[in-house]
């Protein structure tokens, strides 16, 4: 029988994207895949309200980085649209 343990996960990642933040940078690739995992296990648990802001975060630094048509930004796109549509 599989258990999700989404608070022992949602410290760990938040932690890991803190870090990130302050070792690497806010505009790091490494924050924005930091930033979009913390959102998915937001979203998974219904905490819109967390998930957006780190998606957008997410969509800033692949928009900047690698520009609007690249493949990463229209990832970043579509979680933001499916979390809207939640």
């Amino acid at each position: 029988m599989e258990r999700i343990r989404y608070r022992e996960a949602e410290v760990l990642l938040a932690q890991v994207h803190s870090i990130s933040e302050q070792r690497q940078g806010l505009e790091h690739l490494d924050t924005a895949r930091n930033a979009n995992t913390l959102a998915s296990l937001y979203r998974a648990q219904g905490k819109y309200e967390l998930a957006e802001p780190l998606y957008k975060r997410a969509l800033a630094i692949w928009e900047q980085q690698f520009g609007p048509l690249h493949p990463n930004t229209a990832t970043s796109l579509n979680n933001l649209a499916a979390l809207y549509d939640d």
